[in-house]
């Protein structure tokens, strides 16, 4: 049991991986469409996690920033995936508001490993703040919308 566990996490890692490199390529067209198929193949692998967020709006966004914002999610649920566990949960949230939008990805673990996402919302004049919080971890991002 645990061998199939394995083999569903590592072929789901690699969709997800597939995904965010078809992104990189053509990152004008990222979307919401694409924050759909990143959780699909996420929850594929059994992680049960829950979506706030705004298709028209997310769309709104300029494609670097949706882009920043979707590997933020990838990264993030990536580690839920490697660190959590096999009954974890996650939440995705995506709030707009002040000039940027922020998303914020929540389950219940520690974590590890965020210089990279930090430095591409940097990259964009944002921020990122990640920590743990009483019952999980959070990982939130905020980007200026541009």
């Amino acid at each position: 049991m645990l061998t199939t566990i394995g083999r569903t996490g590592r072929t789901a890692l690699a969709q997800v991986k597939d995904l965010i490199e078809m992104l990189r390529d053509e990152h004008t067209g990222a979307g919401s469409a694409e924050l759909d198929r990143l959780v699909g193949a996420v929850r594929a692998t059994g992680l049960d996690v829950r979506v706030d967020a705004d298709p028209a709006r997310f769309d709104e966004l300029t494609p670097p920033v949706r882009l920043a914002l979707l590997q933020v999610v990838q990264e993030s649920l990536t580690n839920v995936l490697r660190h959590a566990g096999p009954d974890a949960r996650a939440t995705v949230a995506v709030t707009h508001g002040d000039g940027a939008v922020r998303v914020r990805v929540r389950d219940q673990r520690a974590g590890h490993g965020l210089e990279g996402m930090r430095e591409r919302v940097a990259d964009l004049g944002g921020s990122l703040s990640a920590g743990a919080t009483p019952g999980g971890f959070v990982v939130e991002a905020t980007v200026p919308r541009r």
